[in-house]
């Protein structure tokens, strides 16, 4: 099996976008191996743009090494930081330790100004429902549209799951926030207000 990633276009349009956005606190979920991750640290350093903090977050430890070793390359280690778990179960954890009055880095902001979420390499886009509830009013989500299933493939292939689950989610969001599609080399960009 093949990793998804995103095409060039795809990582140079969330770096302009985040750069035009300047959120104080970026929330990266899903990074994998950290391409997305690796265009937005060189805008750290190349384009003025310095966040207040920077969470990377991905589900495995497969990719920590990676992910560690990029952050460092960049010299960002004092407002970027790396998280290794699942990102509702990290969400839940870092609210109730701020109910606790603990800030510390490891836990996530009580509320993001921007979050990408990549749910290409994962069966559902729950993640995306999640940074919904954790994104601030007014702030702003990205995510790339899952790929729409072959024709021939069966209901219980991961890909119409997932497809299936963007649907439904999109249908229930659809009146709450304003939602923008932008097809653009490799997939269409999708960002979703606050």
């Amino acid at each position: 099996m093949s990793l998804p990633l995103p095409s060039t276009s795809i990582c140079r349009r969330i770096r302009d976008i985040v750069v035009r956005f300047r959120p104080e606190r970026l929330l990266e979920v899903n990074a994998s191996i950290g391409l997305v991750t690796s265009w937005l640290l060189d805008a750290h350093e190349h384009h003025g743009f310095h966040p207040i903090s920077h969470h990377v977050l991905d589900r495995g430890g497969k990719f920590g090494i990676i992910l560690q070793r990029l952050i460092d390359r960049f010299g960002s280690p004092e407002h970027v930081h790396l998280c290794i778990a699942e990102y509702d179960a990290l969400l839940a954890e870092s609210r109730a330790a701020q109910a606790l009055a603990d800030s510390g880095s490891y836990h996530l902001p009580k509320e993001v100004d921007m979050v990408i979420v990549d749910v290409m390499s994962h069966p559902d886009v729950s993640d995306v429902s999640v940074a919904l509830s954790h994104l601030r009013k007014g702030g702003l989500l990205v995510v790339v549209e899952p790929h729409e299933p072959p024709e021939d493939a069966s209901k219980d292939d991961p890909s119409v799951i997932r497809f299936q689950s963007w649907i439904d989610l999109i249908h229930r969001e659809h009146d709450r926030r304003a939602i923008s599609f932008v097809p653009i080399t490799g997939g269409v960009l999708v960002g979703m207000q606050g």
